[in-house]
Order: C-alpha cells, then structure tokens, then sequence
C-alpha cells in the first residue's frame, strides 16, 4: 500500500516535471521567439510558420496526454487495494435499490429480479423492506455462489468471481 503511494507521487512529479517543460519550450516559441531579432526572421523562413504550428500543438497534444495518464496513475495506483467482487455486488445492491424508486416498472421488476438473484434471498416486492434488510446485513453479508451473472443471463461467472 506504501509504495502505491510513492509511486502515484513520483509518477504525478514526472508529469508535472514533463507538463512544466512542454509549456515552457511552446510558451518560448511563440512568445519569446521574436525577441531574438533577425534570427527569429531566419528560423522562420527556414521551418516555416506551418512547421512552427506543428510544434506547438504536437507540445498542446503532449501535454494533454501527459494529463490523461496522470489522472490514469491516479486511479489505477492511488486506488490502494482493489475492490473484491463481493464489495462490488455490495455497491451494485446499492444502485438496484436505488432503483426500486424509479418511475418505471419494468425497471423497478428487473431490479427486484436481481436483487432476489444476486442475494438469494426474496424481501418482498416493498423496497422499504429491501432497505431495511439491507441495512441490517450489508456489513456482514456473504453472497451466495450464483451460477448466472444478473448482467448477461445464461452465462456463467469466471473463475474467481464467484
């Protein structure tokens, strides 16, 4: 866990460091470069203003891509220990009973559905009566072994997922 997070912070000082140089080399072309004088005059007329252009926006794209990957290392390194399959059927018992209140019935049938599968257990049709269980037994719920994944029917779960 320890070195998840110095390696999020090094990661994260690498890409500031390599942000901080694209800015600066695309900030010293355009900004800076007509301070030069005549020499500015040659660079241009020798790249060219298309060439000049490309550069800047490869050092723009160079830097967003730096920043996709950042927030990347973030999630995937800063997340500490990754969730286990029972935690993330607790948090989808979260969202379906979150949908026993839609508007909808087919939505409120297919979550019912599910519950009843993913639980093993039938509360009923009132969503008070799911809650109220629910919050009696999320901590210390095991869910039973399924055989069918509530997303897709009729397929099995992979090893492990069980």
């Amino acid at each position: 866990m320890r070195r998840r997070g110095i390696a999020v912070r090094i990661i994260g000082s690498a890409f500031a460091f390599l942000w901080l140089v694209s800015i600066f080399f695309c900030a010293a072309l355009l900004l800076l470069g007509p301070l030069f004088g005549p020499s500015w005059k040659i660079f241009i007329d020798r790249v060219g203003e298309t060439a000049l252009l490309r550069i800047c926006l490869g050092f723009l794209f160079l830097v967003v891509g730096i920043e996709i990957l950042r927030r990347r290392a973030e999630t995937t390194l800063g997340a500490g220990v990754p969730v286990s399959p029972q935690e993330r059927r607790r948090q989808a018992i979260d969202i379906l009973l979150g949908s026993l209140d839609s508007d909808r019935e087919e939505i409120r049938a297919q979550a019912l559905r599910y519950l009843r599968q993913l639980t093993g257990t039938d509360q009923g049709d009132e969503p008070e009566a799911w809650r109220i269980w629910w919050r009696e037994n999320r901590s210390t719920f095991r869910f039973p072994p399924s055989r069918i994944s509530p997303r897709e029917p009729g397929r099995p779960h992979p090893p492990g997922e069980e």
